[in-house]
C-alpha cells in the first residue's frame, strides 16, 4: 500500500518519512522535528495543528485533515501521510498512527523544509482566491432571495386589506424567502471574510518566504567563507562546542574583539556574533558591555554562552 504521496522519498529531507518499502512494507513513518521545536530546550514533535490559509504562517507540525468515505487520513501539505483510519466496516478498521521521533533536523534543513512547505501554503492561498472562493464572493444569491422578500412582502401588505386579513401562503411565503435571504447573506459574509483575510495575509506570507531565503543565503555564503558556526541542533552531543572554541580563540588572541565575527545559527535563528555581544550588556549586566576595540575580557566567555542558551529556551 502507497501510503506517501511524495514521489522519490529517499531524497526528501521532510519531517514525515515514509519508510514503509524498507519496512517489508509494513508501516514505518518517522518524523524529523525542526530545530525550532523545542520543549524547555529539548527537540520535540509538537502537536499537529490544523492549516488555516487566514493566518500569515504554517504551523510547525500542521494538517491537513481528510475523510473520504469514513476513511481518516492526515497529511502535511505537501500531501505526505501520516495517520490513517479505516472505517470499521472497511478492512477491518485498519489504522495507522504510530510515528517514531527521528534525529532533529538543523536549522539549515528545517529553513528548506519549511521553505518549501510556505511556497506551497502561499500557492494554495492564490488558489483559494482564485478558484475555491471567487464565484462564492457575490450578491446574486443574496440578490434573488432579496427579490423573492420584496415579492411576498408586496402581496402580504397587498392582501391585508382594510381589517388586516391576510392570506397566510404570502405570509409563509415572506418568512419562508426572509430566512433564505439571512441564510445566504451569511454564507455570502463568511465567503467575504475568509477572502479578505487570505488576500492580506499573502502580503505577510510572501514577506515570511522572502525572510528564510534571505537567512539561508546567508547560511550558505558564510559555509564557504568558513564563516559558519551552526550549534542549533539541540540533540548533538556537547552541541555548543564548536561555538565555545571559537570564543576561545577569540579571547587567547588578545586582538580587539571587533575583527572576529560568524554566522551562528541557533534553533529559532541565525545571529552575527556582533550582535549578540551588542546586547550582552541587557542580559549580563551594564558591567558586561563589550567594547569592540579591545580583546574580550576571558570572565565574557561564559556570560556569552549564558546568552546564547538563555535564546535557545526563549
Amino acid at each position: 500500500m502507497r501510503i506517501n504521496a511524495i514521489n522519490n522519498q529517499q531524497t526528501f529531507k521532510g519531517l514525515f518519512i515514509d519508510h514503509s518499502k524498507e519496512n517489508g512494507g509494513n508501516w514505518k513513518m518517522e518524523y524529523r522535528p525542526y530545530s525550532w521545536e523545542l520543549k524547555e530546550g529539548v527537540p520535540v514533535m509538537q502537536n499537529k495543528e490544523h492549516v488555516n490559509y487566514e493566518k500569515a504562517q504554517l504551523p510547525a507540525n500542521e494538517e491537513i485533515y481528510v475523510n473520504t468515505h469514513g476513511r481518516e487520513s492526515s497529511k502535511d501539505i505537501l500531501g505526505t501521510e501520516s495517520y490513517y483510519k479505516f472505517p470499521p466496516d472497511v478492512n477491518n478498521g485498519e489504522m495507522r498512527s504510530r510515528i517514531d521521533v527521528g534525529f532533529p533536523m538543523n536549522r539549515e534543513e528545517s529553513l528548506n523544509v519549511y521553505l518549501k512547505k510556505m511556497e506551497k501554503f502561499n500557492k494554495d492561498k492564490r488558489q483559494i482566491l482564485s478558484h475555491d472562493l471567487k464565484y462564492k464572493v457575490d450578491f446574486f444569491s443574496v440578490d434573488n432571495a432579496y427579490n423573492d422578500f420584496n415579492s411576498s412582502l408586496s402581496k402580504y401588505n397587498n392582501d391585508r386589506g382594510f381589517f388586516g386579513g391576510i392570506k397566510s401562503e404570502h405570509s409563509d411565503n415572506m418568512a419562508e424567502n426572509a430566512k433564505y435571504m439571512y441564510e445566504r447573506a451569511k454564507i455570502l459574509y463568511e465567503n467575504a471574510s475568509k477572502y479578505v483575510n487570505i488576500n492580506e495575509s499573502i502580503q505577510d506570507t510572501e514577506s515570511a518566504i522572502e525572510k528564510i531565503k534571505e537567512e539561508l543565503s546567508l547560511i550558505e555564503k558564510a559555509k564557504i567563507e568558513n564563516n559558519y558556526i551552526d550549534i542549533s541542533n539541540r540533540a548533538v552531543n556537547d552541541v555548543d562546542r564548536p561555538l565555545e572554541t571559537y570564543l576561545d580563540e577569540i579571547v587567547s588572541s588578545n586582538r580587539p574583539v571587533g575583527q572576529f565575527n560568524k554566522y551562528i545559527s541557533l534553533p529559532k535563528r541565525s545571529y552575527w556574533l556582533r550582535d549578540i555581544l551588542s546586547c550582552l550588556h541587557e542580559y549580563a549586566g551594564s558591567w558586561m558591555k563589550v567594547d569592540f576595540n579591545v580583546a574580550l575580557p576571558p570572565e565574557a566567555k561564559e556570560k556569552v554562552m549564558g546568552l546564547v542558551r538563555y535564546l535557545v529556551w526563549k
